[in-house]
Formats: C-alpha cells, structure tokens, sequence
C-alpha cells in the first residue's frame, strides 16, 4: 500500500493506493490499519474494511475513539478498483474539506508509477520505504508511464456503497402500496382507527426500506 497527502485552501485529500493482494487480504477478512498521523490526521487508526468483514461493527463502533477515520468497501467498489476506477471519496464527516482519492494497481511499484504519471510523485520526491518493496526506490528501473487512472463517481461519506438495484426497492413500494390501501380502507369505514395505525406502521417500514443500505453484491 502507498500514502500520499496534499493541502490546499479547500482542505485535505489522501491519495490511498492499494495493491491487488491488499484487495484479496481485503475481501478475506483482514482489514487495512495505518496510524492516522501518517497521511497528517492526528492520532488514532486509519482504516479501511470490506461491508462483510465481522469486524466492521468493532471498527464502527471505535470511531471516535481508537479509530479516527474508516472507510468501508463493497464488492462492486474492489471490482471497480481492479479494473482501474479510482473512487473518490468524501471524508468530511470525520474533517471538514477531508477528501480520499483511493485506487489501485497489480503491486507497489505499478503504484507508484501510476502516481508518478499522475504528477504525484517527482524527481525530488522523499519515498519512505521501511519494508523494501519498492524496486525502484532501491535504484531499480527506471519508471515507464502507465495510463492515466480514470475517476469512478464520487461516494457518499465513509461507506462507498454499490449502486441500488430494482429488487432493493421492492420492499419499500410494497410497505407504501400497503399503506395507501390501508388508509382508503379507513376513509371508506369512516375513519376506521386500526387500520390508520395499520398505514403508520407499513409507512414507517416504507421510508426505512427506501433509507437502508443496498445489499452488498
């Protein structure tokens, strides 16, 4: 994984480049952990977690506390990322003007010549490389150009969810359907009471079912 930070009159952004192995240890369960202090956050954990790993609650609920800042990935955001999208993501719940460029490439050294082409990385650029995995800071090759990443749409705060389907709205027009017939029931006895609490709740359901989530795919 590389980091990379730059500040500007409106705000922060992180660049987060993830190799293809940081997306299967991912997707297997074990989340990403950096301190936060490392891209210039202060103290606590940064982290990054995949919706379906169990540890996601912990992690959640940490937020505040020994976490300052996670972001949660689906399985439509690692494709994304495999197939060269960059997601670019909206910190600003956890810092006002926070933004995380995150992205990724077969390993570290096509990270960080995918930067380089980005014009993140110079010729005087300090690359702090503590377990040597990067070739070309060891005076490897020479790094070629590789295409410029392309930007997926940017994502909600913290949680990058998959786009919603038909089937996830289902539940919520058949809650609303329901309680529209519940209240033309109640007019029709005048002013049946059970059935108007009957459409209360079925409403309730109704905005719940249109507010959660979509399903992780």
């Amino acid at each position: 994984m590389l980091k990379a930070t730059a500040s500007g009159p409106g705000g922060s952004l992180v660049f987060l480049g993830l190799s293809h192995e940081n997306l299967r240890r991912m997707r297997a369960g074990e989340s990403i952990q950096f301190p936060a202090a490392e891209v210039g956050l202060g103290e606590g954990l940064f982290v990054i977690v995949h919706a379906n790993d169990p540890m996601r609650a912990v992690v959640e609920q940490e937020l505040g506390r020994a976490v300052s800042v996670a972001i949660v990935l689906h399985d439509s955001n690692h494709d994304a990322l495999r197939a060269g999208l960059a997601l670019d993501l909206d910190l600003g719940p956890f810092r006002v003007g926070l933004r995380a460029l995150v992205f990724a490439a077969p390993d570290e050294d096509a990270l960080l010549r995918l930067m380089s082409e980005q014009g993140l990385v110079g010729a005087e650029t300090s690359i702090d490389d503590p377990q040597g995995v990067l070739a070309g800071s060891r005076g490897g090759a020479p790094y070629r150009s590789v295409p410029p990443v392309a930007r997926a749409p940017r994502t909600s705060p913290r949680d990058a969810e998959p786009e919603r389907s038909f089937f996830d709205y289902v539940p919520a027009v058949a809650c609303g359907v329901g309680a529209f017939a519940s209240v033309w029931g109640a007019v029709e006895r005048r002013h049946d009471v059970p059935l108007y609490v009957i459409a209360a709740i079925l409403l309730g359901f109704a905005i719940f079912f249109a507010l959660r989530p979509p399903a992780s795919r």
